[in-house]
């Protein structure tokens, strides 16, 4: 599993940066182990098991029947989304514009702060110079998922609609991540007394 934040000289690549970190850019090598890393480290398939569970549970696509094997179908469906968001990302953000794919923990202490960050990151990105700017591969990740994903899903779920509401939703997700890389530690120690 990925550390979520620890100090830059342990030598290992993080994908979170604690506050006040001197700002080191990744080399296009490390951008890519950390590209499978977050891709295939426990959490995330368990939260891709968890999700495709609850789309199993609500029947979603209805086309598909609730039986184990249509869980693999969307167990898999979850997984080629994952690949296909983050090698987006990654070509288009990493590769070309020159993207951190790393989150950058508030600044500022709060939760007003932690949430603005979050979303902030929801929009924005690092660039390797250090600067802030629009998060291009992770929109490019977000769309190409949606048009790609809807080739092997129902009919139902290859119309125009459907194709901009899954899209979409993963950018919810990435807020949503966003939010538990900043309230995570706080809650893994809460949790642990």
């Amino acid at each position: 599993m990925l550390p979520v934040s620890a100090p830059v000289e342990d030598g290992r690549i993080h994908r979170s940066v604690p506050a006040g970190a001197p700002y080191r850019p990744l080399a296009t090598k490390e951008k890519s182990k950390l590209l499978l890393l977050s891709t295939f480290q426990p959490e995330t398939l368990a939260r891709i098991s968890f999700t495709a569970g609850l789309a199993a549970l609500r029947d979603s696509p209805n086309e598909w029947p609730r039986t184990v094997e249509t869980y693999n179908w969307r167990f898999a469906d979850r997984v080629g989304q994952r690949l296909v968001y983050k090698s987006t990302e990654f070509l288009v953000g990493s590769v070309l514009l020159h993207e951190d794919p790393r989150y950058y923990l508030a600044e500022q202490p709060g939760v007003g702060a932690k949430v603005r960050n979050a979303l902030k990151q929801t929009w924005m990105t690092r660039r390797d110079n250090g600067s802030w700017a629009p998060a291009w591969g992770a929109f490019a990740g977000a769309y190409t998922t949606g048009v790609v994903g809807a080739q092997w899903m129902p009919d139902s779920r290859q119309t125009a609609e459907s194709i901009l509401i899954r899209s979409s939703t993963q950018i919810g997700f990435r807020f949503c991540n966003n939010l538990l890389r900043e309230f995570g530690p706080t809650l893994r120690k809460k949790f642990r007394r």
